[in-house]
């Protein structure tokens, strides 16, 4: 019996499916947001599949962030994909390499990590062009430029594609993917989808009883998990921080001072702090876990870090201050005074993040006063630390620059 699509994709997506096989192509890059249960994967995956079947140049390529997440998620999905539409028999699965083929014309699916973004760059095709472009977890790409990057690498051979990109947004405002999916275009289609745009009989019955309870007791959560609204984050210690590019940078800084907060298991971060009168632009050097002191020296000399600029660094770890100053950098420990006094002075200034510094944007979008017993921020009192290895080394920099402007210092 033939299969019927509408029976098996949410109403919400019939007329997103009409366009994708439209012939007159209005639009290349879908955006599908949503929450959790909304099925945006698996219709992303039908279509994939279809427009596998319709046409006989397109291949597919799938990225995730991190190529260890591919085969229990997209892989399975294109799988369970090929399954619903009856149509599995005619498609060779590898797992080295993770491919699916279509056997009658030799047409691929592909998936990749952008782990190693520099390996996008060497696939080849013995037939057709990558058409169909899919971003699963959009939001955990580090920006734009980062994707952009894989669709330069396989974007060619061809006048026609379809790229998906699929995530449940972020809370923050400030979240890069929140921004971006303001942004309009001719050729962009948004589709946002919940569990209440599905089938009822579709979906466990648990599904509705934790979404409701998650409701009851915590309704921004619900929001923000259940329908995919951007519901922004309470208690901010950092609410009004903006990102700049390259393109923005100003031509000169009053000073530069490098923040470093040493870590193992927790990240060891270097950030350069770029000031302008009460501005501060904020870049990542490296925000790297694992790492000996030792190493760090390597990273840094690998990089070129610069061996005069003036490091601040966490003074708890004077062993590892000595280290880096036998190998000619030029840091000391800095001198520290409690937590909320140092917020307080970094808040005097403005905040710049660069667009491609994802650490630091991730921190400062989640940085939170701890809440009280009835859930409510305690501003001023004490932030929460389970984030802020970027923030400290940030803080470092920034009260040593706003009590010695314009000074430097020589010894450790």
């Amino acid at each position: 019996m033939p299969i019927r699509i509408r029976n098996i994709i949410a109403p919400i997506f019939y007329g997103v499916w009409r366009q994708i096989k439209s012939k007159t192509h209005r639009y290349t890059h879908y955006w599908f947001s949503g929450g959790r249960n909304s099925t945006k994967s698996s219709f992303i995956s039908i279509a994939i599949v279809l427009l596998i079947l319709l046409d006989r140049d397109a291949n597919a390529i799938i990225f995730r962030k991190v190529k260890d997440t591919l085969k229990t998620s997209v892989y399975e999905q294109i799988l369970w994909a090929c399954n619903i539409l009856g149509v599995s028999s005619y498609f060779r699965t590898t797992l080295s390499p993770l491919e699916i083929t279509y056997l009658p014309t030799g047409q691929r699916i592909l998936f990749r990590g952008m782990d190693d973004p520099a390996k996008t760059k060497s696939i080849k095709l013995h037939k057709g062009a990558f058409k169909v472009i899919w971003f699963e977890e959009a939001d955990e790409f580090s920006g734009m430029k980062e994707i952009r990057k894989a669709l330069q690498s396989v974007m060619r051979a061809s006048e026609k594609f379809w790229i998906f990109y699929s995530y449940n947004p972020p809370a923050s405002v400030k979240h890069w993917i929140n921004k971006e999916a303001k942004h309009k275009r001719a050729d962009k289609l948004q589709i946002h989808s919940t569990y209440l745009d599905v089938p009822k009989e579709w979906l466990p019955k648990q599904v509705y009883v934790e979404a409701e309870e998650l409701r009851l007791t915590d309704e921004s959560a619900y929001r923000n998990e259940y329908l995919g609204e951007v519901t922004g984050v309470s208690g901010l210690v950092f609410p009004n921080w903006e990102t700049f590019t390259d393109e923005e940078r100003p031509d000169h800084f009053d000073d530069v001072i490098l923040g470093l907060d040493f870590g193992f298991n927790h990240p060891s971060a270097l950030i350069k702090c770029q000031f302008k009168e009460k501005t501060v632009y904020l870049e990542e050097i490296f925000y790297e876990r694992h790492k000996t002191n030792g190493e760090l020296v390597e990273l840094m000399n690998a990089l070129g870090v610069s061996k005069t600029v003036d490091i601040i660094a966490d003074s708890a770890e004077p062993d590892r201050i000595r280290e880096m100053w036998n190998a000619d950098y030029n840091i000391r420990g800095a001198v520290k005074t409690d937590v909320v006094t140092s917020i307080n002075v970094l808040k005097g200034y403005k905040i710049y993040i660069h667009a491609d510094s994802k650490n630091l944007q991730s921190e400062f979008s989640e940085y939170q006063w701890k809440q009280d017993s009835m859930g409510e921020p305690m501003d001023k009192i004490e932030p929460n630390k389970q984030h802020d290895d970027a923030i400290a080394a940030v803080r470092y920099a920034v009260q040593y620059y706003d009590k010695h402007a314009g000074t430097s210092f020589i010894t450790v």
